[in-house]
């Protein structure tokens, strides 16, 4: 038996977007390494940043 799901395409979309992150791995891996700088204090305040 076959099922048909019906959802607005924005939530669709999100969804296919979802996957092709999760199906990235090197960009997992530098999400992993930004969330793991963002811990660690390893960061840049944007109006420090900008004023480069």
């Amino acid at each position: 038996m076959t099922e048909n799901i019906t959802l607005p395409k924005d939530k669709y979309d999100s969804m296919k977007e979802t996957l092709e992150v999760l199906s990235d791995p090197e960009l997992l891996k530098d999400i992993r390494d930004g969330i793991e700088e963002i811990q660690e204090g390893r960061t840049v305040s944007l109006d420090k940043y900008s004023k480069k």
